[in-house]
């Protein structure tokens, strides 16, 4: 990954969390909501990887990137869809734990935590279904 984007996901992380646990936000209110998402931004990276398959796209990107010269284009988008579906399935996770702890954990620490985890995540997530969305719409232009 590129280091602006690595420092802006670190960022989004750290802010959304500090955020969330001063606030005490109720994140179970949007719990199933959030696996919903994550859920789709999981079909999102896999629908990219399937229409890389045989498209004349993915020999352009064959070159060696621009600034991860040991990495060629290719290798770079990989390593951001691996990163963006374990950050999905985190969320699917934490906000399955604050789902299923919600009523009997609701004061405790570790479920401010879970809450605060999923909170994050989820912005982590809809930041990279963002950078994904925008990839899938730039490469139907691209002639580089």
């Amino acid at each position: 990954m590129y280091k602006k984007h690595k420092f802006l996901m670190i960022g989004l992380f750290l802010l959304t969390a500090i955020f969330t646990f001063c606030t005490k936000i109720d994140y179970a209110k949007i719990g199933s909501e959030a696996i919903t998402i994550s859920s789709i931004s999981t079909a999102i990276y896999s629908a990219l990887v399937s229409s890389l398959v045989n498209s004349e796209l993915k020999n352009k990107m064959k070159k060696v990137d621009k600034t991860i010269t040991w990495k060629t284009q290719l290798g770079v988008l990989a390593a951001y869809l691996k990163t963006a579906i374990l950050f999905s399935m985190l969320n699917i996770v934490f906000s399955c734990a604050v789902l299923l702890f919600e009523e009997r954990y609701c004061r405790c620490i570790a479920y401010r935590i879970l809450e605060t985890l999923g909170v994050a995540t989820l912005a982590v997530v809809l930041m990279f279904t963002s950078m994904m969305c925008t990839f899938v719409v730039n490469r139907q232009v691209w002639d580089d």
